[in-house]
């Protein structure tokens, strides 16, 4: 049996549709998808989850499958569009730097900054928090750090 491939011509009323859904996916389906990002406590599991999620919109409006064997990176170049989860984190990290330069008791850095895991500790490995991302990076006088909004910026600027 003789194999063939097959090849998709796109004709310029396709490229449009393709273009216009490119425009619809980054300005209306990303948003909507990354929507309160910066209060999640972003976990492996969580970023592959979304990447999934966004490759798999992306194969269907440029009209790739998995069978084609195109990789994430030439995808990426295809539909020129950004990596989410690294919008999603830099979104959280500018939330941080808020929320730590905010005063104490208001509503948004006290249930931003609130640890319910008070107590007696669950068996097993501990849930993430939100907070855990920035001790991680910086340690646990982050949001002495954030305070300072020059030296916060530029964090967030070497994550860009």
């Amino acid at each position: 049996m003789a194999t063939t491939i097959r090849a998709k011509v796109y004709t310029p009323r396709q490229a449009i549709n393709r273009r216009l859904r490119l425009e619809a996916l980054n300005s209306c389906v990303f948003p909507v998808l990354t929507c309160g990002c910066q209060t999640w406590a972003l976990t492996e599991r969580k970023k592959t989850n979304i990447e999934i999620c966004q490759r798999k919109m992306e194969r269907k409006i440029v009209g790739v499958s998995l069978k084609d064997k195109v990789s994430n990176t030439a995808l990426q170049k295809i539909t020129a569009s950004e990596n989410i989860t690294e919008k999603a984190l830099i979104t959280k990290w500018k939330w941080g730097g808020h929320v730590a330069r905010q005063q104490q008791g208001r509503w948004a850095r006290e249930t931003t900054m609130w640890d319910p895991y008070i107590g007696r500790r669950t068996q097993g490995r501990p849930r993430r928090r939100w907070a855990d991302t920035f001790k991680q990076q910086l340690g646990g006088n982050w949001s002495d750090i954030a305070r300072n909004r020059n030296e916060w910026r530029q964090i967030v600027n070497k994550l860009i």
